[in-house]
């Protein structure tokens, strides 16, 4: 049915209300409740787009559709998460990738090897040197 409400509301402009009611087998009624709804749908979804802004603004951009569902279900509000996901694709909404720590012992290899003015290479601590030796050169 909503194929059909949507199709006379475009071409209401064109014919008239009531003739493409006749033609698609529906009623005036249904038609202009239809269109309540969907008018009252997307004051909602605005409605939910503002508080998601807020705390979207409010994580610095990161959150996600998880942890604002997770934050707007805290002081008792029922939303899916589902919606939230389609109203965040439907407005400019970007979570940027928190950086984090990378596991680890905070040691890594360096990209480039370190090497020495005379051009023998020089090893750092943490390396991997099987002597346990540090600032020796290996040859």
């Amino acid at each position: 049915m909503t194929a059909s409400y949507r199709l006379i509301h475009a071409e209401k402009a064109i014919y008239p209300v009531t003739m493409l009611c006749r033609v698609l087998h529906v009623t005036r009624s249904s038609y202009y409740a239809w269109r309540e709804g969907e008018a009252a749908r997307q004051a909602a979804d605005d409605a939910l787009a503002h508080e998601i802004t807020v705390l979207h603004i409010a994580s610095r951009k990161t959150y996600g559709a998880p942890p604002i569902h997770a934050e707007l279900r805290r002081p008792g509000r029922r939303v899916n998460r589902e919606r939230i996901a389609r109203v965040m694709r439907e407005r400019p909404f970007m979570p940027r990738i928190a950086k984090g720590w990378v596991r680890g012992c905070g040691l890594r290899e360096p990209a480039v090897p370190v090497v020495r003015s005379d051009g023998t290479p020089a090893f750092r601590a943490g390396s991997g040197t099987s002597s346990g030796q540090v600032g020796l050169s290996g040859g």
